[in-house]
């Protein structure tokens, strides 16, 4: 969540759970907070900085910035992305395309209005000349 109006400084919660024997048991939290950078060049100079302060081996350092190369360094193919993005395939939620066209949809409404209404004055006439043979008789 964002912690001010600009989203320049953001923080979250990050639980990761366990399931043994079908109970699930909260097994670590993390708190995690995040400020934007003014530029690219801070965001570098953070990154020296946490490697100094960590002791990261240069090894283990990633090069920035990343110019056609991966961390694992077998870089993933569009097939590879395509398993996980969305993007790339069709979604099986799509609606269909509509079968049936607009004015179709409106002339059996208008049509079953009319039918409707037909039976009900033709309901009414019965039943006023029931009504009537009942007075006269």
């Amino acid at each position: 969540m964002c912690l001010d109006d600009e989203c320049n400084t953001s923080s979250g919660y990050q639980d990761i759970y366990v399931v043994v024997d079908s109970i699930a048991s909260r097994f670590t939290r993390s708190r995690l907070s995040c400020e934007k950078l003014g530029s690219a060049e801070e965001w570098l100079e953070a990154i020296q900085e946490k490697y100094v302060e960590f002791s990261v081996p240069e090894a283990a350092q990633v090069v920035f910035p990343m110019e056609k190369a991966c961390l694992t360094r077998a870089c993933p193919t569009e097939k590879d992305w395509c398993e996980f993005d969305p993007e790339c395939t069709v979604s099986p939620y799509r609606e269909p395309s509509a079968s049936v066209k607009g004015w179709a949809i409106t002339c059996f409404t208008v049509v079953g209005i009319l039918l409707l209404v037909a039976f009900l004055y033709v309901l009414h006439v019965w039943q006023v000349k029931q009504q009537v043979q009942r007075y006269t008789v």
